[in-house]
């Protein structure tokens, strides 16, 4: 990770709780996908069961983007200029 000026240490002392929320949130959605399944099927269960198939298509890996990409710097531009 790349991270610079006074804020840089407070970002990385809070990552461990990004992620911590990020996982949180993950199971929820989990946990609603399982509770929408089971009530459609209490629901309509006359007209047979419906199934889900969850699995993980993909995941990106971390990484930095470079200080000049045109993503940094738009958003470098906006901050400093909102204050």
């Amino acid at each position: 990770m790349f991270f610079s000026g006074p804020a840089s240490a407070a970002i990385v002392a809070a990552w461990p709780v990004v992620l911590a929320v990020i996982r949180g949130l993950d199971a929820c959605f989990h946990q609603a996908v399982d509770q929408a399944l089971t009530s459609e099927n209490a629901r309509w269960r006359q007209n047979g069961l419906l199934s889900i198939e969850k699995r993980r298509v993909g995941r990106t890996a971390g990484g930095q983007t470079p200080p000049s990409s045109a993503i940094v710097v738009a958003a470098v531009s906006v901050t400093k200029a909102l204050g």
